[in-house]
């Protein structure tokens, strides 16, 4: 029973592991682009460099300046990989919502008793899947740069300064990328849950997608994707996004959508 038992959980941590397949292997291009880009630099100006895992992280997160920031003329660039690894996130939260209405999970609401509990339960689900989700990204890097050679350190402020011109000096992998990424994530699934409840689960993807592009094109604070970018932080742009201020404004989402997803599910006809 116990072997069986064993079995079983092997079979569903590996069937949960394959839906992250995707972002593992983003992870693992992007962190080989930058490798090679950074080596020819350093052989073109004959200085050596050992990378650290905060480069490849900071390098993954670094996102682009806005078309329309004061003082800048920039080609409009969206961040291919960074884009990919966020829209597939909404993917796997529109394939969350999707499996509310499969047989299994109408069973399981039935047993959850109420619909409270029920939209409770979405909640959890949707952190879970963030937690999840960023715990897989660090768990790449992490092995990424083991395999590599990588340091086990914080990026480095000199070479950055050198190679892409920015000041990451006081930047702080947990509180600067991984803290916003944890907040604004959550505050997106969210929007799309409930988007996706009231209407259906493209819908909720699309709007997803679209605040996604907005923030890359256009600084606002109001546009939660500009706190998922290092350069638009305000220790490296003037003006620029806080830390603080995102997670602040990301609880505000969070507080009104779970009160609007709970009126939602009140009246919803979900089976």
């Amino acid at each position: 029973m116990a072997m069986r038992k064993a079995t079983m959980f092997q079979v569903s941590f590996l069937e949960r592991l394959k839906k992250y397949f995707i972002v593992i292997l983003l992870i693992i291009i992007e962190c080989r682009f930058f490798q090679r880009s950074a080596e020819q630099w350093m052989q073109f100006h004959d200085t050596e460099y050992c990378l650290t895992i905060g480069d490849y992280v900071i390098n993954f997160f670094k996102g682009s300046f806005p078309y329309t920031m004061t003082g800048r003329v920039e080609a409009f660039n969206i961040p291919p990989i960074l884009s990919m690894y966020l829209i597939y996130y909404f993917v796997l939260i529109g394939k969350s919502v999707a499996d509310i209405f499969s047989p299994f999970q109408i069973q399981c609401t039935l047993r959850k008793g109420s619909r409270r509990r029920w939209w409770l339960y979405q909640n959890f689900t949707i952190w879970r899947e963030t937690v999840c989700y960023l715990l897989i990204t660090g768990f790449t890097f992490l092995i990424y740069a083991g395999c590599t050679g990588a340091v086990f350190a914080k990026g480095g402020t000199d070479f950055y300064l050198s190679y892409l011109g920015l000041d990451i000096s006081q930047i702080s992998i947990l509180k600067d990328v991984a803290l916003p990424c944890l907040f604004i994530l959550t505050a997106l699934a969210y929007i799309q849950y409930v988007v996706s409840l009231k209407s259906n689960v493209f819908i909720g993807i699309i709007l997803s997608t679209t605040i996604w592009v907005c923030s890359v094109f256009h600084w606002n604070f109001l546009l939660p994707g500009n706190y998922l970018m290092i350069v638009r932080h305000e220790l490296i742009q003037a003006d620029g996004a806080g830390v603080m201020t995102g997670v602040l404004w990301s609880v505000i989402i969070l507080i009104l959508m779970f009160i609007l997803g709970k009126h939602i599910t009140k009246y919803k006809d979900i089976f």
